[in-house]
């Protein structure tokens, strides 16, 4: 699982409430789990010897086939083509920069649209960058997801202190798509805001985030 919680659909009520970590449907099926144990004791307590050993018998057996049911489901696709599970089919394409929302104060680039000539092209196996006035062409490998992100997520990562993190708090869907890893170890990740498509390059630990440039679909 990588440390995620399982995610049934996406949307308020699929996504994890801020000051826990279960969402609004976790919820709702703690409730009714709860419901139906308590309406199974109540039956135990009205029937002298329910459930009886032919009831226990064959509601062990469903048990069992349920439980190697959600293994046997896991395990095929698990062990399917090697991509991963997030349907990453609505990210894939070709991207330009369009807007520099935030840059490593250490840094002494500007990055403008006039100073940008690069494409970004996403593949089911990793991500491409062309510079079109080069014809220089870097590659990096692709590791797709699907997770909801909040605030925390780039304030975490903003390594001085004096630095505001670009505010997310408007935005409804945050998620992180994919991380991008290239051959020395450089890593991107790339976001959707509602919409909008975030690509964040990382530095190392002590200095965090490096840029978060806004992109759009290449024309």
């Amino acid at each position: 699982m990588k440390g995620d919680l399982y995610r049934f659909g996406t949307g308020w009520f699929f996504d994890g409430l801020k000051a826990i970590a279960l969402a609004p449907v976790d919820i709702l099926v703690v409730l009714i789990s709860g419901a139906v144990t308590w309406f199974v004791l109540g039956m135990a307590r009205r029937f002298a010897g329910w459930p009886g050993k032919r009831t226990a018998v064959i509601a062990g057996a469903v048990c069992l086939l349920i439980f190697g049911a959600g293994i046997t489901f896991a395990v095929q696709a698990d062990a399917g083509d090697g991509s991963s599970n997030a349907d990453d089919t609505d990210i894939l394409g070709s991207y330009e920069f369009d807007e520099c929302l935030y840059m490593n104060p250490l840094s002494s680039f500007l990055a403008m649209k006039g100073s940008m000539p690069y494409i970004y092209e996403l593949g089911e196996e990793g991500m491409t960058v062309r510079n079109t006035r080069t014809g220089d062409i870097e590659w990096a490998s692709a590791q797709y997801e699907d997770t909801a992100v909040d605030e925390s997520e780039f304030s975490s990562l903003i390594a001085f202190s004096f630095v505001s993190p670009p505010g997310i708090s408007k935005y409804k869907d945050c998620r992180r798509r994919a991380v991008f890893t290239y051959e020395n170890g450089q890593k991107y990740a790339f976001y959707t805001m509602d919409g909008e498509s975030w690509l964040v390059r990382m530095a190392n630990e002590k200095i965090g985030i490096w840029s978060i440039y806004r992109l759009k679909r290449a024309e």
